[in-house]
């Protein structure tokens, strides 16, 4: 019987670890569950432009930005190699290259089974955000797995109604989180399911034997954010003095990087980023994914603004771990002296979402094979 054959959209070429780590997560479920998987090899011209090292932008911000990347260039280039080498060792891409929703149309790409998904793929607001992640180019079965859109609220009507035409057209819908079901709901008026992060599709076991990851002795705090700012590194400096623990980073986001008085290893891709996160003693994070794999790692959790931020907030209710979850300095001691994390019960939240996921992706597929 030949595998059926799927194709998947997703933030996959995006240099950033949870994107790239959740498509490699899912695209292993799907090769474990017997598909035929490959990775539409879409990344927009805006997406590119933002992946590289310099901006060359022609403003003020921006060329600050760029001389502070300099500084530090050796790292961030090299950094920005081992994300191109782990797109070519380690996701299956479809051969072509698409950069527009033209292309992708002109393409007539064919499948048994279209997948969107995961991440922040359905949220129009980020600026390397385009509707080909919608699948409106596709006319055969189509589905979305874990897909995040964030709040429509602030959206024009024409954005929301256009969300809502490409979204009907799916056969099935799944998405990630409460807000993005209720959101998508509302510009639908068809059922909405909620299916856990594919990066909880692979067990702790799983991710310590499929890729090269490294134990080490060492004892360190791991502090991973998108973006810092001066009230989130006084947190982490103020941890670090508290657990005598020094820090380590992995990102370079803005001007305040340049002054923290952490360890930076910058030439870090989405293995080098678990090998961080695997072998420290705490990890403190204000990003969804570094979040997600302290989980998977029974890593000591410290969420900066957890309880603000929509996706994360959903994920640590549905592990009961809001007692993570810090807004400021004055709370510090209260997360540090807290009871161990109940990780029995956090494994076993995550193997009953991790079969009811399981279960939704297989009979998607065996829908589409019918």
């Amino acid at each position: 019987m030949l595998k059926n054959k799927t194709l998947t959209i997703t933030y996959h070429a995006s240099h950033n670890h949870g994107s790239m780590l959740q498509a490699y997560a899912l695209q292993q479920t799907l090769l474990g569950l017997g598909c035929d998987n490959k990775i539409i090899n879409f990344s927009s011209a805006e997406q590119r432009k933002i992946m590289r090292v310099f901006s060359y932008r022609f403003a003020l911000i921006p060329f600050l930005k760029d001389l502070s990347h300099l500084c530090f260039y050796r790292g961030l280039k090299k950094r920005h190699d081992l994300y191109n080498a782990f797109k070519k060792n380690y996701l299956k891409l479809t051969e072509k290259e698409y950069t527009t929703l033209d292309a992708l149309k002109e393409g007539h790409l064919e499948a048994d089974l279209f997948i969107a998904g995961s991440d922040q793929i359905w949220n129009p607001l980020p600026s390397d955000f385009d509707w080909a992640y919608y699948l409106p180019f596709v006319k055969g079965k189509k589905i979305s797995y874990a897909a995040c859109s964030g709040s429509f609220g602030s959206l024009p009507k024409n954005t929301l109604n256009l969300i809502g035409e490409y979204a009907k057209d799916f056969d099935s819908i799944s998405v990630r989180d409460n807000g993005t079901k209720e959101a998508i709901e509302a510009v639908t008026d068809r059922e909405v399911q909620i299916n856990i992060d594919p990066v909880f599709l692979l067990t702790s076991s799983d991710w310590l034997s499929k890729l090269p990851i490294e134990m080490n002795k060492r004892k360190y705090i791991f502090f991973y954010t998108v973006f810092a700012d001066k009230e989130m590194i006084e947190m982490v400096k103020t941890v670090s003095a508290k657990t005598s623990l020094p820090v380590v980073v992995c990102n370079f986001s803005n001007l305040y990087d340049l002054f923290v008085p952490f360890t930076r290893q910058l030439a870090a891709g989405p293995i080098e980023f678990l090998n961080l996160l695997v072998n420290a003693e705490y990890v403190i994070s204000s990003s969804f994914h570094g979040t997600a794999f302290a989980m998977i790692f029974h890593k000591k959790l410290i969420s900066i603004r957890g309880l603000k931020d929509n996706r994360i907030n959903y994920l640590l209710r549905q592990m009961s771990m809001e007692d993570c979850s810090i807004n400021s300095v004055t709370e510090i001691d209260n997360v540090l002296q807290k009871k161990e994390t109940n990780w029995q019960l956090v494994d076993e939240v995550i193997n009953t979402e991790r079969q009811f996921s399981f279960d939704y992706l297989k009979r998607c597929i065996y829908e589409s094979g019918e």
